[in-house]
């Protein structure tokens, strides 16, 4: 008898972490060196606790790890996703469209290398698709977390670094406004083949969606489990894939509700419930990356 040698399946890439049941013998992980991922963030603050000689007096070490895992643990928890499994491998990655996001950004702040906080701040910055301004975010949330809770005596040029990041920024942001004003005006957005970078990607989006049979044949909308969260889900991941521009949230949940006729209450396109998060995972799935 003849044996054949059937070659190893390639396995898929993903960026979101897995859930609970998930084969992660299927999966290939991608990552890039300035996403925020929070147990990479974890490993390196452990591993300063037990070399730094500059913790303050009041610093419980294993205490403070303790509780950063617990909040870890917790974050995992309501989103399915399995805590023990990537608490050994890492890659969890905090979306910048999550309430945690600031809290992990602070946490980071604490412990990044010192001379690449600009470049990481700049990469967050670039990929954030929050509802508030960046800026703030930083100089208001992740700031503070990271001055009230670094275990480390003497943080000031950390302090420094970070608040003249933000205050060059903000100067570059005043100073790009004025200029920017009247052709932002000229090119208000009306209809929901606007959203996109051109005529192809939406095409390409309305294609896969009929595909999966998530829209009809007329266009009309069926989706995967829960309309009241997929819209969301579907306009995080075509932003996060840079298939749509970055306009506001309610504007581009407006269109994308005009366009499939769906009726949603503005206060179900604000709330991310867990459907949301299993549509997200399966819309990153089906969605392919935009090629350059």
């Amino acid at each position: 008898m003849i044996s054949i040698n059937r070659m190893p399946q390639k396995r898929k890439k993903r960026r979101e972490p897995l859930k609970i049941g998930e084969n992660p013998n299927e999966w290939e992980f991608e990552k890039y060196e300035y996403d925020l991922d929070i147990i990479d963030i974890y490993r390196q603050l452990e591993r300063l606790l037990n070399t730094s000689s500059e913790l303050r007096p009041d610093i419980n070490k294993k205490e403070y790890l303790e509780n950063l895992k617990h909040s870890i643990e917790y974050y995992c928890k309501f989103r399915n996703i399995n805590f023990n499994l990537h608490f050994s491998t890492g890659n969890i990655i905090i979306p910048s469209t999550e309430e945690y996001y600031v809290n992990a950004l602070g946490i980071a702040l604490i412990c990044w290398d010192f001379y690449k906080i600009r470049a990481f701040l700049n990469h967050q910055k670039e990929k954030y698709l929050g509802e508030g301004d960046f800026l703030k975010l930083v100089e208001f949330g992740a700031y503070s977390i990271m001055v009230n809770n670094s275990p480390f005596k003497d943080i000031k040029e950390r302090q420094h670094l970070i608040m003249q990041w933000v205050e060059e920024q903000q100067g570059k942001k005043q100073a790009g406004k004025t200029a920017s004003d009247k052709k932002h005006k000229s090119a208000e957005i009306k209809k929901w083949e606007d959203l996109f970078l051109d005529k192809t990607p939406a095409e390409t989006i309305i294609r896969i969606l009929k595909t999966h049979e998530i829209v009809n044949k007329d266009g009309t909308w069926t989706g995967l489990t829960d309309k009241n969260t997929e819209i969301l889900a579907l306009i995080d991941v075509l932003r996060e894939k840079r298939y749509i521009k970055k306009y506001s949230q309610t504007l581009t949940a407006k269109l994308f509700c005009e366009k499939f006729q769906l009726n949603l209450s503005d206060r179900s396109l604000r709330t991310k419930t867990q459907a949301y998060y299993d549509n997200l995972s399966e819309y990153q799935r089906i969605i392919p990356d935009l090629k350059s």
